[in-house]
């Protein structure tokens, strides 16, 4: 709108505004400025536009009028016609050539005014002149928006006609539908609609045109976009529906609709909230009842466990909350932390609420997750209806919680003494302690609340009840300096003289808190003032009485109570330590004084031997030592650690103490066992004036202590400036060395203090002294980096090469610290650059082990010899590789150096000791880049180290298959071989490297390749039970029965191991099952040597044969019998193995069970129908080997089988002449158990007696004599 008139200077506007066209044009040929703008940026022209006077625009634009000249605000005369609806003069505008785009500083342009005006002849007059329908505005506001905005339908076909694009979207993302929707603007919605608008778009924020249409209960545009198909449940970011939204406003008849077109009505948003909830939150009775008589769910919890009763309990909805009753709610359903809708009720203290909720059965007694009650809560917050409410319904004032605390407590506490009044009048126990041992009276004590501990106090309860840490509710009052109830509780009668834990008793508590009237009012009732405590805990530092604790804080006048009441003024703590020490201690001039004056032993010295003197010189309180002093204090006096009252002051650096301690006779020059006096003391600390105080007396500068340190070196170490001059004016020697060498100045440049160093160099200290070490002062700022400390050394003269006991040079530890800038200044001062240390490093050699590449190129830019080579033979280059670090690597490798290289008769291909090139060590760390970059700069792909090891065979070791593949499109040869016959190949599959494996094969290795033994990449991926390499190798054609020298194939190894996966993957590549090696052994033999049934079985099923014997006739199942490996025993037999199969040298599968001794499996072979009598051709039988082994169990096992025990062999011995003959006790008691005959002879005549006596078994003779053998 235009401004007030009278704002309006110019007198065209009156005239204007009047219609005086006349007056108008005389002003206009009297020479009137026609564009001049009044004070607020309004033109004669605008003026005209605004009231529509068109014969006046026509008379001003022929007089010249600035048609688009525009306002501050960015309004032309165009757009004011377009804003008021004047048609005429917008025409007439039109018509003089006014911009019809222009926007003001908004920008919005005239269509937009005459849109929102709802203008429709302007809009059209606007648009058949070409307005731009889609402009939009500095908020993102089109034209079709600002219609919409309005419910201008007319408008909005008026612009949809033109071309206006429907679903245009704002930045925040609502269209022309949502805001006619969102204003409730149906006639609009119903013309956009039909214009095929998007009914279902979202904004930014998830909200639909049926969302902002229910916020805003406008029911004519619900209903109209339900007819349109809109999808009724879908849900804004926060997962809230229109149901929901309608439900939040309380527009009970929007839920209807909603809910009558289908809406979900226990849909919940990402808070879990429902619309229920929502309703129940904020009281909406009616909304809340649409839901429930629709079905929704009057227990729906949210994210946190509340439910529409817990809402409308917090929120005191008694109509709503007995609503939700009556549809069935659950009255006690907890949140997450366990609260009920009472616990809430009980909370806010909502009486009449509690009384609801009581009624209808909600558990009174019910406990949260920490164990609070419905009444515990209201106790708490003090809400004495509440509580009165809950007691009436039964409330349990006993139940506790987690921490044992009863409601009685939470009221004490809290001080809310009209809840704790009603409370014990309802018989709350009063003296009940919590598990923490704090009762109520304790509670109230603390907090101060007089009131409550008097309304306790008139209850029947145990005053002097102890509670954490002992303490009484008096000791608690002295704590807190609660006056009144100190008053209180002892005219009640509380104990004076308990102790807690620590000893304290309250009038200690008192003193050491300082409060006077406290301690004043004990002892006028009878405190005992010498009371101190028995300490429970040795390791405690207490034992204090109170006079020492009013000592530790000067409170005089309670120290003076308690001496006229008769304290003992040298009572010690268990430290040692007196009240005058704990005086001394914190500076209390007056406290000391008081308790010399009472007599206090003025040398008693605590554990630690420190006298009250020591205390007060270490603190510097110079009035106290006087005091002392003026008292004959020990001056001297030495502690347990040997520091005496001078060395004390002087770490502190007290210098008017020290003078003091002087002037009376202090020792200046003693010295700690360790040998420091008091004047190393003060140069270590760097108290200047404190050394300065100890010169001045004598004290002598060159002391040193027992590992050499002198006060010089102390002050140097501290770089202590002031005492270091102070000392060198006093003379003192200034290369004095420690007892590792180091001087003065070698600390200094060590701590890098770079004006000490050149204090200590100003006054003629020598810049090259090493320690025992071979460390130079020099050296030390190298190691640490110490750039301006070294400068000054090199300035001084330092040598740059001085090197220590291991050949390190300062270059070399500048290096090996990669500090770039110390390593150039000790170029620029001409240190030697290829040095090198005992083992042969350079610094280069440590810049490129670290991967220092700046480093790198700073010594190659100084002249660093590349190829230079250790002791083992390794360059920097091979360090650089071996560590692979690239950049160091590149660095070595620039161009410069290449040729440097080339010119000095070297190559990349240099090798150290065990023939490894950079290459060879870049490819087995697995450093592919570093690989790439020696490759490029002509490294040689194929050379082999000492062992025959190329780089590609050392990538195949580790499996570093992107090296494998970089060296592969070098050209190396992929089947090159070690002396051995390793190939790269054999190498990956031994290692079990399946993609390094596969990369090879892809370049053409042969997968059939054989080692010097015969071992080819597939017997050697199955040794290693490598199963993906096995199946890998087989996919490529290797030969699956291809053997080593011993005739072993894949197939045998898989079995020796027991990889059943392998065997199956042989198996079903065409591995012959029945192949043997050298030996005669098959698989299935070798898998049951080992015991492996899994193996076995496979085998079998595969159609092994299994009575296939080797060279020594031996089957598979003699082999799992001496194994004794039962259960492939069984498997065998299972499927039919020869049980009695005899070897060649005539031994039975029983007779091999015997000599091991395994009584399963020979239980086993002779339930399956082995002959136990079966001879050897030497006329042994299984029992004779069993008991010639000594296998008692095996023996057994056959003779209850039934075997011969008599039974003798071809030179007549029987089973109890080998038993006797090999001194197996056991057996040979079995036997004659079994009745053998005793005294049978082989056919030498030798009875088993004569063997053992023979041999002198007394064991076996003893038992043969026993049972009647013939002598």
């Amino acid at each position: 709108m235009p401004v007030d008139e009278a704002e309006r200077e110019q007198p065209e506007s009156d005239v204007i505004r009047s219609g005086h066209n006349a007056v108008v044009k005389t002003l206009l040929n009297r020479g009137a400025a026609i564009d001049q703008a009044c004070q607020d940026g309004w033109t004669v022209l605008m003026q005209a536009s605004w009231v529509g006077n068109v014969d006046m625009i026509s008379l001003l634009l022929q007089h010249g009028a600035t048609v688009d000249i525009q306002r501050p605000d960015g309004f032309t005369a165009l757009a004011t016609a377009c804003e008021f609806g004047h048609l005429g003069a917008a025409r007439a505008l039109l018509a003089a050539g006014a911009s019809i785009d222009l926007p003001n500083q908004d920008g919005n342009t005239p269509l937009v005014w005459a849109a929102r005006g709802n203008h429709t002849a302007l809009v059209q007059l606007l648009l058949d002149s070409h307005a731009d329908v889609d402009a939009v505005n500095n908020e993102g506001w089109t034209v079709l928006m600002q219609a919409a905005s309005e419910g201008h339908a007319d408008a909005i076909s008026l612009l949809l006609k033109n071309g206006a694009d429907r679903d245009t979207q704002h930045p925040n993302g609502f269209s022309a539908l949502t805001i006619a929707c969102a204003f409730g603007h149906e006639a609009a919605a119903r013309v956009l609609l039909d214009a095929g608008a998007d009914p279902d778009l979202q904004s930014q924020v998830g909200n639909s045109p049926l969302i902002w249409a229910a916020r805003g209960n406008h029911s004519a545009v619900v209903r109209l976009l339900l007819k349109r198909g809109v999808m009724i449940d879908v849900t804004d970011n926060e997962g809230w529906t229109a149901l929901m939204h309608a439900a939040w406003g309380g527009y009970s008849e929007m839920v209807s609709l909603l809910l009558a077109n289908g809406a979900n009505v226990d849909t919940r948003g990402l808070n879990g909230l429902s619309a229920l909830a929502t309703t129940c939150e904020r009281g909406l009775v009616d909304a809340a009842r649409v839901l429930l008589d629709a079905g929704a769910d009057p227990d729906l919890q949210n994210q946190v466990g509340n439910s529409p009763l817990i809402w409308a309990t917090r929120g005191n909805h008694s109509a709503l909350a007995q609503l939700l009753l009556d549809k069935g709610a659950s009255i006690d359903t907890t949140d997450n932390d366990g609260w009920t809708a009472l616990m809430q009720a009980s909370w806010k203290g909502y009486s009449e609420m509690i009384s609801l909720l009581l009624k209808n059965g909600a558990r009174v007694d019910k406990q949260r997750l920490n164990g609070f009650t419905a009444l515990a809560t209201a106790c708490e917050f003090g809400h004495v209806d509440a509580v009165g409410a809950l007691l009436t319904g039964g409330a349990d004032f006993e139940l506790r919680n987690h921490n044992g605390n009863m409601p009685l407590m939470w009221a004490a506490w809290n001080g809310h003494a009209d809840v704790v009044e009603l409370l014990l009048n309802s018989g709350a126990p009063v003296d009940s302690s919590n598990n923490h041992g704090w009762t109520a009276l304790m509670r109230a004590t603390e907090r101060g609340h007089v009131k409550v501990v008097r309304l306790m106090l008139e209850h029947d309860l145990i005053v002097d009840k102890q509670g954490p840490n002992g303490s009484t509710a008096l000791d608690i009052a002295c704590e807190h300096n609660q006056w009144d109830i100190v008053v209180e509780l002892v005219n009640f009668g509380a104990a004076l003289d308990v102790t807690d834990n620590d000893g304290y008793t309250p009038l200690i508590t008192a003193a050491q808190l300082g409060f006077a009237d406290i301690v004043q009012f004990l002892l006028t009732r009878g405190a005992n003032v010498n009371a101190r405590g028995a300490l429970v805990d040795v390791t405690d530092d207490e034992g204090s009485m109170a006079l020492m604790l009013a000592s530790s804080e000067g409170y005089i006048e309670v120290i003076s109570l308690l001496l006229q009441n008769g304290a003992n003024v040298d009572n010690q703590r268990l430290d040692g330590s007196t009240a005058l020490a704990t005086a001394c201690e914190f500076g209390y001039v007056g406290a000391a004084r008081a308790l010399l004056v009472a007599g206090a032993d003025i040398d008693l010295p605590n554990q630690d031997g420190n006298t009250p003197l020591v205390w007060a010189a270490k603190g510097g309180h110079t009035a106290l030592v006087q005091l002392l002093l003026d008292n004959h204090a020990d001056v001297d006096a030495v502690n347990n650690e040997g520091w005496t009252v001078l060395m004390q002051a002087s770490s502190e650096g007290h210098a008017e103490v020290i003078s003091l301690l002087l002037k009376n006779g202090a020792d200046r020059d003693t010295q700690h066992p360790n040998g420091f006096s008091a004047l190393t003391i003060a140069c270590a600390f760097g108290h200047e004036a404190a050394a300065r105080v100890l010169l001045d007396a004598g004290a002598d500068p060159d002391l040193q202590s027992q590992v050499g340190n002198s006060p010089l070196i102390w002050a140097a170490r501290g770089n202590h400036s002031a005492v270091v001059r102070l000392l060198l004016k006093r003379g003192v020697m200034i290369d004095v060395t420690d007892n590792e060498g180091w001087t003065a100045l070698m600390h200094a440049a060590w701590g890098g203090y770079s004006e000490m160093v050149s204090l200590l160099l100003a006054n003629g200290a020598n810049v090259d002294t090493r320690g025992l070490n071979g460390l130079s002062a020099l050296a030390t700022t190298c190691e640490r980096g110490l750039v301006d400390a070294a400068r000054v050394l090199l300035d001084a003269g330092a040598d740059p090469d001085l090197q220590n006991q291991v050949g390190n040079s300062p270059l070399i530890w500048a290096t090996r610290g990669n500090h770039s800038a110390l390593a150039q200044l000790l170029l620029d001062k001409g240190a030697s650059i290829d040095t090198t240390d005992n083992d042969g490093w350079t610094a280069l050699m440590q810049a490129s082990w670290k991967g220092y590449s700046e480093m790198i190129s700073l010594l190659l830019k100084n002249g660093a010899r590349v190829d230079k080579q250790r002791l083992n033979g390794f360059t920097a280059l091979a360090t650089a590789c071996e560590f692979g670090h690239v950049d160091a690597v590149g660095a070595l490798l620039t161009g410069d150096l290449v040729h440097l290289m080339l010119q000095r008769g070297s190559n990349l291909d240099l090798k150290n000791q065990y023939g490894n090139t950079s290459l060879i060590e870049a490819a087995r760390n697995g450093h592919t880049i570093v690989v790439e970059l020696l490759l490029n700069k002509g490294a040689a792909v194929d050379v082999a180290n000492n062992e025959g090891w190329t780089a590609l065979m050392q990538a195949s070791s580790e499996g570093h298959t992107n090296i494998i593949s970089v060296l592969l499109k070098s050209g190396a040869n992929v089947d090159t071989q070690r002396p051995n016959g390793f190939s790269a190949l054999t190498t990956a599959c031994a290692f079990g490297h399946v993609e390094s494996a596969r990369a090879l094969l892809d370049a053409g290795a042969d997968p059939d390749i054989q080692s010097q033994v015969g071992n080819s990449p597939l017997i050697w991926a199955t040794r290693g039970s490598h199963s993906a390499v096995v199946k890998l190798l087989l996919s490529r054609g290797a030969l699956v029965d291809v053997t080593d020298d011993e005739g072993s194939m894949a197939l045998m190894l898989a079995s020796s191991e027991g990889y059943i996966e392998v065997i199956s993957l042989l198996l079903q590549n065409g591995a012959n099952v029945d192949n043997q090696r050298l030996d005669g052994s098959t698989a299935l033999a070798t898998a049951c040597e080992f015991g492996y049934v899994g193996a076995a079985r496979a085998l079998l099923v595969a159609g092994a044969d299994i009575d296939l014997p080797n060279q020594d006739g031996n089957t598979p199942l003699v082999w799992a019998a001496k194994g004794g490996h039962t259960a492939l025993v069984q498997l065998l037999l299972d499927n039919h193995a020869d049980v009695d199969a005899v070897n060649n040298e005539g031994w039975t599968v029983l007779m091999q069970a015997s000599s091991e001794g395994h009584a399963e499996v020979i239980s086993l072979l002779l339930k399956n129908g082995a002959d136990r009598d079966t001879q050897h051709p030497n006329g042994f039988s299984a029992l004779t080997i069993a008991c010639a082994f000594g296998h008692v169990t095996a023996a057994r096992v056959l003779l209850d089988a039934g075997a011969d025990p008599d039974l003798q062999n071809q030179v007549g011995n029987s089973p109890l002449i080998w038993a006797a003959r090999g001194n197996h006790s056991a057996v040979v008691k079995l036997l004659l158990n079994r009745g053998v005959r005793i005294d049978v002879t082989d056919n030498e005549g030798w009875t088993a007696l004569m063997h053992a006596s023979r041999r002198g078994y007394t064991g076996v003779i003893s038992l043969l004599l026993g049972n009647g053998a013939k002598r």
